[in-house]
């Protein structure tokens, strides 16, 4: 914990009962997850990074912007998801390091986790989104089959 940030981790990328994809942010003592709501694309590039799946021959958005940070000599430092609206949207913000210069960058979370994913960087949630956070004994995730709703 840094301040007023919890670090979580990705427990996984799931899918609703409407078939809507989520990731599944999770503490590291185990007792809050976020769940957050993102798109197709950015669930499998989440999961290829969480499962450690080959990505295609050639880099998809998230392997691009993470050759052309590395291209620039920077790295995505730490990622904290912020805020969320009172639609519903959450927001976060990107920790780039190039050089001798620090940047703060506003981002998707879905964009942010898939980044920090892929340069090993933490990722955090402000405490005021604690109180959006599930008890992982009330969550459920199971396919029609009874295996996980995993991608």
């Amino acid at each position: 914990m840094l301040g007023l940030e919890l670090e979580v981790k990705v427990k996984a990328v799931v899918k609703d009962k409407k078939n809507n994809h989520i990731v599944l942010l999770q503490d590291e003592a185990g007792t809050k997850i976020l769940p957050i709501w993102i798109g197709t694309f950015e669930a499998r590039s989440i999961a290829r990074a969480v499962y450690h799946e080959e990505s295609s021959r050639r880099p998809q958005s998230h392997d691009l912007i993470k050759i052309l940070c590395e291209q620039l000599e920077g790295e995505v430092k730490k990622i904290v998801i912020k805020d969320i609206s009172q639609e519903g949207t959450y927001f976060a913000e990107l920790h780039l390091q190039t050089g001798t210069a620090s940047k703060v960058i506003d981002s998707r979370p879905s964009d942010a986790v898939a980044l920090a994913l892929r340069f090993g960087a933490p990722v955090f949630i402000s405490f005021k989104l604690v109180e959006f956070t599930i008890n992982p004994e009330n969550l459920h995730i199971q396919n029609p089959d009874g295996e996980d709703n995993l991608l």
